[in-house]
């Protein structure tokens, strides 16, 4: 080997340990950084060491908290339980006194109810006694006690005086016609059989409901010949009615009860001495059933001096009795008599001025008459004439028009 080749051997082991000593360096510089990193890591485990450590104590105490709080809501749970237990018996018992308090609710309800009917024939047993006592009495009268009896009858009636010298108002004025105005020709028209034929001489028969039959006597009445539906009346007096809308539930023992009462009574003397009603003969008169819808359509017609003046309706007598008043051109007034208005609208019927005219012609010749007629399906029929509309004692209000009615009454003073 020369000694160029030696040179250059020399130079490469020379470039050789440089580079050793190079990647040394490089390996040292590395060793450093892992170490810094190592201290870095070191610090951040040490961190969530002891975070770890907190968070540990936390759950612990969690853990603890969720303990007690269960050992809490197990006591409250355990309560709980013991009160439901209660409240179960306590609702058994409850039931059981329930069943009892229902058993004894049925049998005092029984008993209630049995001392109510009780109660109630002891009413009427007193109301029919205090009437057959007025009764007597009125029948016992002179007719010269007449004026001062009816004075304190009204006075009882409606806590008013009632002034017979010189009557002002509507129910003053009828008081007088009772006694004083009491003539033949009402009494004839005042009986429901003897005013068909009045009637018919004055409008027609086509007017008159059908009439079924006419008897003296309760027991002369052979139930199987008549209809299913029928009125029995008797003709002397007011509200003498029996409406039969079934013959098989008609209960005839009842019925006659009642029409024997009535055919032994003298309509006059029963209350307020309604005396044209006291020379009617007694009978009984069944007539045909007349309804609309299960009410029967009836209007009322208070005529003055053989004029129509104001109309009156009723609505629902067997539920909740109304009433409206008009006049003929169907207006509402704004007054009423005996109860109160109605909230129906009472459409005009068609056939008004055929009403009127009716009307009309059958109060002529009174200074005060209500002519009730029937409207069925545009169909008139004569109910009524009504001398003594609510037997001089209904209330009027506003009251001042008591004394506007009144004032549409022109009374003949001198009595008969």
């Amino acid at each position: 080997m020369n000694i160029l080749e030696k040179i250059i051997a020399n130079i490469k082991k020379i470039a050789s340990l440089n580079r050793m000593d190079w990647n040394i360096h490089e390996l040292e510089e590395h060793v450093k950084r892992c170490e810094k990193q190592n201290e870095e890591l070191t610090k951040v485990i040490l961190f969530y060491r002891k975070e770890n450590s907190e968070l540990l104590e936390r759950l612990a105490a969690i853990e603890s908290n969720l303990d007690e709080h269960s050992d809490r809501i197990n006591k409250q749970l355990s309560q709980i339980n013991r009160q439901a237990d209660q409240i179960n018996r306590q609702a058994d018992q409850i039931n059981k006194n329930e069943q009892r308090n229902i058993k004894n609710h049925e049998k005092y309800s029984d008993a209630i109810a049995e001392l109510r009917k009780k109660n109630n024939k002891i009413n009427l047993f007193i109301s029919e006694e205090n009437e057959r006592q007025e009764y007597e009495y009125n029948q016992s009268l002179s007719p010269d006690r007449y004026e001062q009896e009816l004075t304190d009858w009204f006075k009882r009636k409606t806590g008013k005086k009632l002034n017979l010298a010189a009557p002002k108002t509507w129910n003053e004025k009828i008081n007088w016609m009772k006694l004083y105005d009491s003539t033949g020709l009402k009494t004839k028209l005042a009986d429901k059989y003897e005013v068909r034929q009045w009637v018919a001489e004055k409008i027609g028969e086509q007017y008159l409901v059908p009439l079924i039959g006419v008897w003296e006597n309760f027991d002369d009445i052979n139930f199987d010949l008549l209809p299913d539906q029928f009125v029995l009346k008797c003709n002397h007096g007011s509200g003498m009615n029996i409406i039969v809308d079934n013959k098989e539930e008609f209960d005839i023992s009842a019925a006659r009860r009642k029409m024997n009462k009535w055919l032994n009574t003298n309509f006059a003397y029963t209350a307020g001495l309604e005396l044209h009603y006291k020379d009617i003969k007694p009978l009984i008169i069944a007539e045909q059933y007349l309804a609309d819808d299960g009410e029967l359509n009836d209007f009322k017609i208070m005529c003055f001096h053989g004029e129509p003046k104001y109309i009156w309706v009723d609505y629902d007598r067997k539920t909740n009795h109304t009433r409206d008043m008009f006049d003929t051109e169907w207006n509402l007034q704004p007054f009423r008599i005996g109860y109160h208005n109605s909230d129906k609208k009472k459409e005009r019927p068609e056939n008004l001025n055929e009403l009127l005219q009716i009307a009309k012609i059958l109060s002529q010749g009174f200074s005060f008459v209500r002519v009730d007629l029937y409207n069925l399906n545009g169909k008139i029929y004569f109910g009524e004439m009504t001398f003594t509309s609510g037997n001089g004692a209904k209330t009027v209000e506003p009251e001042d028009y008591d004394r506007i009615l009144g004032d549409g009454i022109n009374l003949s003073m001198n009595k008969l």
